[in-house]
């Protein structure tokens, strides 16, 4: 079919502009993010008004903190991890199929909150696989 041969074509032009588009804005970045050390000092923040267009363009420094839990409960008395903790309930799926297996559960109430969908992903434009490939000889053999 032409119109998916066009499609792929397409597809695979778009991709190339598009990586070369994130790499582009990469360098730029980058460069930015060198003159903003030459300016203003490595990991301060800075910030560029062009008074020409009325655009400004910065870099902002932002501070992340995570705890890590498991290293902070070995860190405390069992006493004081409790305080600053709470026990978590998770729905568990090898639990749940053996308790409907054992007949503890009703499958029923497990089929009424299933939620199921219907997901259309995308896939290529890639090279065919070996299979594909062999798939398509026996159907163009099988045409002739």
């Amino acid at each position: 079919m032409e119109e998916v041969k066009a499609i792929i074509r397409r597809l695979l032009i778009l991709n190339e502009e598009k990586e070369e588009r994130e790499r582009e804005t990469k360098l730029l970045w980058d460069t930015f993010y060198r003159i903003a050390d030459r300016e203003a000092g490595e990991e301060k923040p800075y910030r560029f008004l062009d008074e020409e267009t009325g655009l400004a363009i910065a870099r902002i420094i932002a501070r992340h903190e995570s705890i890590d839990p498991e290293l902070l409960q070995a860190k405390l008395t069992p006493g004081q991890w409790l305080k600053v903790s709470r026990a978590v309930r998770v729905l568990e799926p090898t639990l749940l199929e053996a308790a409907m297996l054992r007949g503890q559960v009703p499958a029923a109430a497990v089929e009424e909150c299933t939620e199921r969908k219907n997901i259309a992903r995308r896939y290529g434009p890639r090279k065919a696989s070996k299979e594909e490939l062999e798939q398509l000889a026996t159907e163009e053999a099988a045409a002739r």
